[in-house]
């Protein structure tokens, strides 16, 4: 975003003065910035190691969720030969033949759907276990990325910057309202 920033102003700017020339300034100091921050520069770095973490944790929960899909239709079919049997049982006229091969498949998926369920709240209960240790390895390599990120700015833009602390009194006071027209 900064460096688009950067182009924008220095490609949209009228003017061929002290402004245009810092503002080119600006535009290639972001891609210096952009090229040391790129994923190829970065890999080695520890903030993008700790960051990987992260995303396998992220990976953790998409492979979690997608268990859930699995485990409602074992509690729906849990739930469809419980009220089958039900229904068998407290018919007036009684098929023990149908009420036993009904309970005996009943009793099957309600094993499958307790099973299913206590590995999926197993796995949920390791992975919440695991989220102080994700928090702090994601605060800490958001704020290496910024630590590497502001030492770049700092090393790169002390033109920039050294304009923009120049003019920060005059632009302070500036009243756009009382701006007269150089034409």
């Amino acid at each position: 975003d900064q460096k688009k920033h950067a182009e924008n102003f220095a490609n949209l700017y009228p003017d061929d003065d002290d402004i245009r020339t810092v503002a080119k300034s600006a535009v290639e100091v972001m891609k210096k910035i952009d090229d040391a921050t790129s994923p190829a520069k970065t890999e080695a770095m520890s903030h993008t190691k700790i960051h990987r973490q992260v995303k396998t944790f992220l990976a953790e929960y998409k492979t979690l969720e997608s268990e859930y899909s699995k485990l409602t239709d074992a509690k729906t079919e849990y739930e469809m030969y419980k009220k089958k049997v039900d229904d068998l049982e407290k018919a007036k006229k009684q098929d023990e033949e149908k009420i036993l091969r009904n309970a005996s498949k009943f009793e099957e998926v309600k094993t499958t759907y307790e099973n299913q369920l206590e590995a999926v709240i197993s796995r949920q209960k390791a992975f919440y276990g695991k989220r102080k240790e994700v928090f702090r390895a994601s605060f800490v390599s958001f704020w290496l990325a910024q630590q590497t990120y502001e030492s770049l700015i700092g090393a790169e833009c002390a033109t920039v910057l050294q304009y923009a602390k120049q003019h920060e009194k005059a632009m302070l006071e500036l009243d756009v309202g009382s701006l007269k027209s150089e034409e």
